[in-house]
């Protein structure tokens, strides 16, 4: 599957059944085709099964009639064999249109189900029920005041979410090259010691007497934050 998936993603027509964007109508019917049935090609021959029908018990048969025997049914048995790889290559394809389709009605039902699902709406509703009030009422003033304060807890929110994602990233990016500086700094440790090693072994030292070799540094983790709607903000960031 994950091979399948490379090739798709590789592809003009096939890539979109492997990434998260909406599926479009002229997509699926550039990668989807129509079923492809297959028979068996009719230049290899059916099998004489009469052959296996004995008439007669061997020890009747004279040594002419076995010999030839013999050679008509080892000719008979390298057609089944044809036969079996024929069928074999069939359902091969056949799988491979299944796993195809497959991805793609999981493509369209996905597509079909953020259609329905829709956008979530913003707009703020002052009159629930459908019954008027008055703007200078108290307790809607007061709706009002909390609704204008819970969109502005909400946008806070964001920004504080955007902010620790670009800390994130700015982190993600320092340690990279923090990691491969200590890459650096530990194949230039590993020149000298083996160096210094030739120069001791050539100098009559013994193998178990030689210093050991540096020990390769760790790459150093990034803290997962805790906020686990901010950690997935970041798993879609690196998956798209």
């Amino acid at each position: 599957m994950q091979l399948l998936g490379v090739g798709l993603a590789n592809t003009s027509s096939g890539s979109f059944l492997v990434t998260k964007a909406h599926v479009t109508h002229l997509e699926m019917k550039r990668a989807i085709h129509p079923p492809v049935l297959e028979h068996v090609p009719g230049k290899i021959a059916t099998p004489d099964w009469s052959l296996l029908d004995k008439h007669a018990p061997l020890s009747e048969f004279t040594r002419s009639t076995l010999e030839s025997r013999c050679k008509t049914l080892e000719r008979n048995l390298l057609l089944p064999q044809q036969w079996l790889e024929a069928q074999e290559m069939i359902m091969e394809g056949q799988n491979a249109q299944l796993i195809i389709q497959n991805i793609g009605m999981e493509r369209m039902n996905h597509t079909l189900h953020e259609k329905e699902k829709g956008k979530k709406s913003d707009h703020t509703i002052l009159f629930p029920g459908g019954k008027g009030r008055h703007l200078t009422d108290v307790e809607l003033i007061k709706q009002k005041r909390e609704l204008e304060d819970t969109k502005a807890q909400e946008e806070a929110e964001k920004e504080r979410k955007r902010v620790a994602k670009e800390d994130r990233r700015v982190e993600k990016a320092n340690l990279e090259e923090r990691w491969k500086a200590m890459l650096e700094e530990y194949e230039h440790t590993v020149t000298e010691w083996t160096t210094g090693c030739q120069t001791l072994q050539a100098a009559g030292v013994k193998v178990k007497d030689l210093p050991k070799k540096p020990k390769h540094p760790t790459k150093p983790k990034l803290i997962e934050p805790e906020d686990d709607d901010e950690g997935q903000d970041d798993i879609d960031d690196d998956g798209s």
